[in-house]
């Protein structure tokens, strides 16, 4: 970053820190396609430093994958969501994930991947070899980043936090083990994020037992 937008940046993490314990940063970065960049590495990577606890970026029409930073989660892209137009056959950007944040106080302490299919501006669960396709496409772009992720029943899972990882996004044991969390202890990302997550879900429920 650059002055003054760098100054800006710090100021407005800086208020939004007297405001809430948590601090996400949302950027619409890069290329539609590909992996990210160094240069956008560098822009994620400054943007923790300056004091924000997780990166979420978007732009790309297909997920990226997921590096560890110092304790923190960088979610380089999620992919399009509802809109499935000029889906590339070979990127298939009609298949992406419903990404859920497990948090604790100050941190997003795991990171859980539901895989998701888009179909006429709708979504739903992605099954079979489209699940596959999801899961070997992201645990490539995972492992290219250094991070470890685990699959079980077809659900993604990324843990973050200082007790796993190096700061360069590989953790002391090599490994993840995605344990249940307690519902009690997993809290959502203000109201109108829990309200959202809440309504997609209960959509993906009912698409699971319409089908």
């Amino acid at each position: 970053l650059k002055e003054p937008y760098r100054a800006r940046v710090v100021d407005a993490i800086k208020r939004s820190r007297s405001q809430a314990g948590l601090v996400l940063v949302s950027a619409h970065v890069g290329p539609n396609w590909g992996a990210p960049s160094g240069e956008m590495r560098a822009l994620a990577r400054e943007l923790l430093d300056l004091g924000a606890d997780f990166y979420w970026g978007h732009s790309n029409h297909t997920p990226q994958g997921i590096e560890l930073y110092h304790g923190k989660a960088i979610l380089y892209s999620s992919g399009d969501f509802i809109d499935d137009y000029m889906v590339d056959e070979n990127e298939r950007n009609d298949l992406s994930f419903l990404f859920v944040l497990d948090v604790e106080p100050g941190r997003v302490a795991r990171i859980r991947l539901h895989p998701v299919r888009i179909e006429h501006c709708r979504v739903r669960l992605a099954r079979h070899q489209d699940a596959l396709f999801l899961q070997k496409a992201m645990q490539a772009k995972c492992i290219a980043l250094g991070t470890p992720i685990a699959f079980r029943d077809g659900v993604g899972s990324v843990t973050s936090g200082a007790e796993s990882d190096t700061g360069c996004g590989i953790t002391r044991t090599g490994r993840v083990t995605p344990d249940a969390i307690s519902a009690s202890a997993t809290k959502r990302l203000g109201a109108q994020i829990s309200w959202k997550t809440s309504a997609i879900a209960t959509h993906l429920a009912g698409t699971r037992d319409n089908s």
